[in-house]
């Protein structure tokens, strides 16, 4: 219970405390943060993405039985961030008021009306004593053949709005900081660019490197109107795409900031260098995602390669060990590898070359 003015207020859902404020409401809000789930969405010129963790409970459970984006019509989806059950059920009732629009009216429900109703809905539930507001905070997307791609989030108090780009859950105001960046100049983002944007937007936010069956994606397109969930492969793809991107502008960061002379480039110590070209690999001191995408997404001799061609522009091969260290080419000083263990049996060497 709420202490000081705002005591014993918490207890009535239809009584304002003193400050003007109905604390089950806020309540509601504190219940989609509490189910540790953050979501995002994106709109583009001509589509939509929301993406969300994945997050199975028990190790029991059938993993495609858990899901949080939901058809409500062919043409419409659902992305639902907080307590399931009320999730379940506020999907089932769109989806019957969605069949009634459609058979009443003669052609889909629009993103905007389903949004409305959501939200109406909603509200009512702020006003009367034997209900309680719904824990869900509900993305609707889909594309409207006047307006084109739509995304709307309705909220437990029962605002609705239309989004370019918006987020819900446990790290929402991080990923709004980090979406206002990314939607600063209104770009026109294509299909591959909005489902990449909302994944790595997740990622950053949650400074973590998903694989493809811990994250869910929802997309609508212009010229493929149905709403779908992607494949596992479909997402793996993206995330692979993510990483390169990544690595390239971590490369082309980098080479100007480390390294930004020849001269410069002189003057460092094969050791100093490799500890560069380590450091640059793993990401470590840029940021904790770099590391599980590069060891999981990008083959080993890649990055390696582009480490030193950021070290040293004039190197053109690398020669490595795959199994006890690493050996600097051009010089006979043993390396060491990210485990500090040092080279011991030059048979054990594996020489691969890599030409830029």
């Amino acid at each position: 219970m709420s202490r000081g003015s705002g005591a014993g207020y918490d207890r009535h859902i239809t009584i304002f405390s003193p400050e003007g404020r109905l604390f089950q409401v806020e309540y509601a809000f504190k219940a989609v943060k509490a189910a540790g789930i953050t979501s995002i969405g994106v709109r583009g010129k001509d589509s939509v993405c929301v993406v969300t963790q994945k997050k199975v409970p028990d190790k029991l459970l059938d993993q495609s039985s858990v899901s949080h984006l939901f058809p409500v019509t062919k043409y419409l989806g659902l992305l639902a961030t907080g307590m399931t059950a009320d999730s379940r059920s506020l999907v089932q009732q769109a989806r019957n008021e969605a069949a009634e629009f459609r058979f009443q009216y003669g052609y889909e429900m629009p993103a905007d009306i389903l949004a409305k109703w959501i939200a109406d809905k909603s509200q009512v539930y702020t006003q009367h004593a034997y209900m309680r507001p719904l824990g869900v905070v509900a993305m609707v997307l889909g594309i409207d053949e006047e307006r084109g791609p739509l995304l709307y989030k309705c909220d437990p108090a029962g605002h609705f709005y239309g989004h370019k780009a918006t987020s819900a859950g446990m790290k929402e105001q991080e990923a709004v900081n980090f979406l206002e960046k990314k939607m600063k100049e209104n770009p026109a983002f294509t299909y591959d660019e909005t489902v990449q944007t909302a994944i790595s937007a997740l990622q950053s936010v949650l400074q973590e490197d998903f694989k493809a069956t811990e994250i869910e994606v929802g997309v609508v397109r212009a010229d493929d109107p149905l709403f779908r969930s992607l494949r596992t492969e479909e997402i793996d793809e993206h995330l692979t795409a993510i990483s390169e991107r990544l690595l390239k502008s971590l490369h082309y960061g980098l080479q100007g900031k480390l390294i930004n002379s020849a001269q410069h480039i002189q003057q460092v110590d094969w050791s100093a260098r490799f500890s560069i070209a380590v450091e640059i690999a793993n990401g470590l001191k840029l940021s904790p995602i770099f590391h599980r995408n590069i060891y999981q997404r990008i083959a080993w001799t890649r990055i390696w390669s582009l480490a030193f061609q950021i070290s040293d522009s004039t190197i053109t091969t690398a020669t490595i060990t795959s199994r006890t260290g690493y050996i600097a080419p051009g010089t006979d000083m043993a390396l060491r590898c990210t485990e500090k263990r040092p080279v011991k049996d030059l048979t054990d060497v594996k020489v691969l070359e890599e030409h830029f």
